[in-house]
């Protein structure tokens, strides 16, 4: 079923009706009301009312208008039309008729080619162009046909500079090597692609051997990270960090920091023997865990347990006491919930900021009622506490009336029905219907939002 739309439409000359379908039916059986616009299916042509007829909209083409590229219109609305169609320059244009040329059924064909572009090309430009040392060159016209081919020549050697010395590189006959050094550097040359085999990307990788061996000093001026087993017996490493053989001192103005990329295993700190102590900080130091902390035995605090500033308190087995922000007063607000009996129950809270509301606040913002008396076209609806008369009537959501979503309901089909819907000062709501509607023919619903 369609909606009833129980007022007039008011595009307001800007708003399209886009992808509209008349009403298809015939002027028989369509109600003669001036100004309706149908489909009439038995004629196929659409039709319009006119207070006495229905007058017939299809007809003859009374105007040709063509318009090209720069604007200029050839614009017929009188006698033959004749519209030419002509090549540019190394453009033709023809049509071909196939079959009987005789018959009235036999289509026209449009062909438009390019000419042939030998008139441009002369015959010492034939041939391959580009080789090994050289490239191609190519000349197009506007038209995009080909008008001169020539070559340019290419560099094929390549200057490799050294610390010491440089050398040319023939691209088309030489190798270039790139060899390391013993027990210092190696170097290897790949050409694999993603699958290990053979491809089309030559890598060259540079770096150290499993064992280097560095004949003079080694100087470490930021970190050094070494992943198996150090012996830094009486070994300085820029002046901060001292490894005696089993203790790692600092002087006082040094951080010391361990870090692990290895997000599976981490950082394991006194796990080899059992019951050993560890401490961390001094009496008086503050230790702050940046990240989520696992206690998987016992929690034991010793001083005092500070939440929110003592803000939030588990003051029995199932209720949460929240103190406020002002703890001098005696009132504060607790949160509990019923004995589960049958299962566990979970309760999510939304991710959105915001101020949970209670089923009473939820049911206060709804309002329903029944309007129409078969004579007013203009019904009320006022806040609680105005009085009123007539079709007119009270609701109970307050003043604000831009914030009502209002909808109505056809109470006799179930439909949901469109009128004009104006919401004015002090909880003003006025809905307008084109024709009276029967005594509380009308559902009204209203929610009021923020």
């Amino acid at each position: 079923m369609a909606i009833p739309i129980l007022n007039h439409l008011d595009l307001r000359s800007v708003s399209e009706l886009q992808n509209a379908i008349l009403h298809k039916t015939t002027s028989g059986n369509a109600t003669d009301v001036e100004g309706k616009i149908i489909y009439d299916t038995g004629t196929n042509s659409p039709k319009v009312y006119d207070g006495s007829n229905w007058i017939d909209l299809g007809g003859d083409i009374r105007q040709v208008k063509v318009t090209d590229d720069g604007g200029v219109a050839y614009d017929v609305t009188s006698g033959n039309f004749d519209l030419v169609i002509s090549g540019d320059t190394g453009i033709t244009t023809s049509f071909v008729r196939a079959g009987d040329p005789l018959a009235l059924t036999t289509p026209y064909t449009l062909k438009i080619d390019l000419d042939d572009t030998s008139t441009d090309m002369t015959a010492t430009n034939s041939g391959v162009y580009g080789s090994a040392t050289a490239i191609p060159i190519i000349t197009v016209d506007r038209q995009g046909r080909l008008t001169n081919a020539t070559t340019a020549n290419v560099a094929t050697a390549l200057t490799v500079d050294g610390d010491t010395g440089a050398q040319d590189v023939d691209l088309l006959t030489d190798d270039l090597q790139i060899i390391g050094t013993s027990n210092e550097i190696e170097t290897a040359v790949t050409k694999p692609d993603v699958s290990g085999n053979p491809g089309t990307d030559v890598k060259v990788q540079i770096g150290l051997p499993n064992n280097v061996t560095i004949g003079n000093n080694l100087t470490v001026t930021t970190n050094l990270s070494v992943d198996g087993t150090s012996n830094l017996d009486d070994t300085d490493i820029d002046g901060t960090l001292v490894v005696d053989g089993s203790n790692i001192s600092l002087d006082s103005t040094s951080t010391l920091n361990i870090d692990n990329s290895d997000t599976t295993n981490g950082i394991t700190i006194g796990t080899a023997t059992a019951d050993v102590p560890i401490s961390i900080g001094h009496t008086t130091s503050q230790v702050t865990v940046n990240d989520n902390l696992t206690v998987t035995g016992n929690l034991i605090v010793t001083g005092t347990t500070i939440t929110q500033n003592e803000t939030i308190r588990v003051v029995e087995n199932n209720t949460i006491q929240f103190e406020g922000s002002d703890p001098s007063t005696s009132y504060e607000v607790k949160l509990t919930s019923a004995d589960a009996t049958d299962s566990d129950k979970t309760i999510t809270l939304p991710n959105k900021t915001g101020t949970v509301a209670l089923t009473s606040d939820i049911t206060d913002r709804h309002f329903s009622t029944l309007i129409g008396n078969t004579t007013a076209t203009a019904i009320n609806l006022k806040k609680a506490g105005v009085t009123v008369s007539g079709a007119d009537k009270n609701h109970t959501l307050g003043n604000d009336s831009s914030k009502f979503m209002v909808q109505l309901i056809e109470v006799s089909t179930g439909l949901t029905a469109m009128a004009d819907i104006a919401r004015g000062a002090d909880g003003l709501v006025t809905i307008t219907f084109a024709s009276a509607p029967a005594a509380n023919a009308i559902r009204v619903l209203i929610n009021k939002i923020g």
